[in-house]
């Protein structure tokens, strides 16, 4: 018997128990491998329903046959098991909105495992002169996560584990950042998500421009007041 063989056996009931067991007294070994082929995948859906709380209350009953059958065909390829159920969003393509929800737990887990790193001092922009502001370069903190959505997928999130409103009916660009122990999602304003992702590769005045260039209406001081607000940059250089 090859640990392919006995995975395939673990995860697949229909399959009968791998040859080569053995059991206590001699005994056949199939309902003790039963019991233990149910314990692994509940474990398994159990660690889901940990990672994904919104998506999991969102789909109500629904979401423990789902889970099972993703436990079946993506057992963990890790013993790290904060990283079980990265390929949920396209495992959920067929529900595109509790697709990019997945997405976005993702995110938030991602934020959460991140490195620390100390947030920049307001003071360090405010002080500059604004020719000069425009020159500088903004880095992001390591927790820092941006998601895209054609659905209120920061919405649908605030309802499903703390109540609140309906979601609104449009997609919403979101911030993950970690002020503290938790990160939490911010819905962004119109162009602030492609300043942000600009940061990686660009001046303030550029990012900018590539922000202005999505929304014309693009608000700079809100943004960066929400980024300083929440931790969001951690470093500042300035250029020539």
């Amino acid at each position: 018997m090859t640990q392919a063989e006995f995975t395939a056996a673990l995860l697949d009931p229909a399959r009968p128990a791998p040859e080569g067991l053995s059991s206590p007294g001699g005994g056949a070994p199939g309902k003790r491998f039963d019991v233990y082929r149910n314990n692994v995948v509940v474990s398994l859906m159990e660690a889901l329903a940990a990672g994904f709380p919104a998506v999991a209350a969102l789909m109500g009953g629904r979401f423990k046959p789902m889970s099972a059958a993703y436990a079946r065909a993506h057992p963990p390829d890790s013993p790290l098991m904060t990283r079980y159920g990265r390929r949920m969003p396209e495992f959920l393509a067929d529900e595109p909105e509790l697709s990019d929800l997945a997405r976005l737990e993702l995110a938030l887990r991602d934020s959460y495992h991140a490195p620390d790193a100390p947030a920049l001092d307001p003071a360090g922009l405010t002080e500059l002169p604004p020719d000069e502001l425009m020159k500088v370069r903004l880095a992001t903190a390591p927790a820092t996560r941006v998601l895209r959505s054609r659905w209120p997928v920061a919405s649908l999130w605030t309802r499903a584990l703390r109540g609140g409103s309906e979601a609104p009916d449009r997609g919403e660009a979101v911030l993950v950042t970690r002020p503290g122990f938790d990160p939490e999602p911010h819905v962004l304003p119109p162009g602030a998500a492609t300043f942000i992702l600009a940061l990686e590769d660009a001046t303030l005045s550029d990012a900018v421009v590539r922000a202005e260039g999505t929304a014309p209406d693009f608000d700079l001081t809100a943004t960066l007041a929400l980024m300083l607000r929440t931790g969001a940059l951690t470093d500042m250089t300035e250029t020539t």
